[in-house]
């Protein structure tokens, strides 16, 4: 399970305003995922709630997107919306194209979905994250490389590493 122990996530406090997309952002429940019987069962807290306990002086914008379990896609507009021209976009990018077809509905994105998204929204600099534990950092690159060869972002996408931090502006 995250913890946030030491202040490690890179998010500055003075941040003004912050996006969460995703349909599990919200969900305390949901948390700990399938290794709930191997953990404690302490209570779990949300991405969400856990951004707002930290941030408390933050705008923290929430949009579910997709559902997990649907093709219905009907959240994507207003999740675009909410991030409307946002300075940095923290995506799940945990599998390529070719990979994400056989996993389809674990609640996770292909790098090409988190270019496409930025590139809707308007974002500034896209960061990918999440990335499967499976893959190693030259897997990571290589996924990333592959999408922006294929996409042509016009803005720059990092590949999220522990410890990297990013001055955030007037965007979310």
């Amino acid at each position: 399970m995250l913890k946030n122990e030491r202040d490690t996530l890179p998010l500055p406090a003075a941040a003004k305003a912050l996006c969460v997309i995703g349909p599990l952002a919200d969900a305390s429940t949901e948390m700990k995922g399938p290794w709930w019987g191997a953990g404690e069962h302490e209570p779990a807290v949300s991405v969400l709630a856990g951004l707002r306990a930290a941030l408390p002086q933050t705008d923290i914008r929430h949009a579910p997107g997709v559902a997990i379990e649907s093709t219905d896609d009907s959240g994507i507009e207003a999740a675009i919306a909410l991030c409307d021209g946002a300075d940095l976009l923290i995506h799940d990018a945990q599998y390529s194209a070719a990979q994400y077809g056989s996993r389809v509905g674990w609640g996770h994105s292909a790098t090409e979905h988190a270019l496409r998204f930025a590139d809707l929204a308007g974002a500034r600099h896209l960061v990918a994250f999440h990335h499967d534990p499976a893959h190693n950092d030259d897997d990571v690159e290589r996924m990333l490389a592959t999408a922006v060869a294929a996409l042509h972002p016009t803005f720059p996408v990092t590949a999220a590493a522990e410890g990297t931090t990013f001055e955030i502006g007037s965007g979310c």
